[in-house]
């Protein structure tokens, strides 16, 4: 199984904020991430990897799951958000073919139950490249949310579950 976790609230910006900014987490992150985390340990899974992107509200995400499950944190800048600032953009197709090397490699192994921290533009690729929402923009990916990957034995189809571990007020 992959466990694939949206990173918890962070701070927010007035300015038209980089995407690769270090915002940190706010209260809220701080709580939703705590919830996972006790979420995760009290699952019978047994978890071989955290991967997380390096920017800082996913890393601190990663770090407070990591303190709970006793595994270290493997930052990856693959799993940065799409860059969308009007100075330093990334091209679409860029962010889908880093996705697709990452999909591809040991990171994204249906055989391990991996974690990865990342943000809500990369989720909605991932599932968009696994087919299994045809419009993943209309998908409300809220901070703290939890998708979990797995393979159906019978037809060997890739099943994804959401899990909401808080409630927004």
């Amino acid at each position: 199984m992959i466990f694939i976790i949206r990173h918890g609230s962070s701070k927010k910006s007035k300015r038209n904020i980089d995407e690769w900014s270090n915002i940190p987490l706010n209260s809220r992150g701080i709580n939703e991430s705590r919830k996972l985390a006790r979420w995760l340990s009290s699952n019978k899974n047994k978890y071989n990897k955290i991967y997380s992107s390096d920017i800082k509200r996913a890393m601190q995400t990663a770090s407070i799951i990591s303190k709970e499950l006793q595994l270290k944190v493997k930052p990856l800048k693959q799993l940065r958000e799409f860059r969308i600032n009007y100075k330093k953009s990334e091209k679409l197709v860029h962010m889908q073919n880093r996705i697709q090397r990452l999909m591809l490699s040991r990171v994204f192994s249906i055989n391990q139950n991996n974690i990865i921290v990342t943000h809500k533009g990369i989720i909605r690729e991932i599932l968009k490249q696994n087919r299994k929402y045809k419009a993943p923009f209309k998908i409300k990916i809220e901070p703290g949310t939890l998708f979990i990957i797995t393979r159906n034995k019978k037809c060997k189809k890739i099943v994804i579950r959401t899990k909401r571990i808080h409630r927004r007020p």
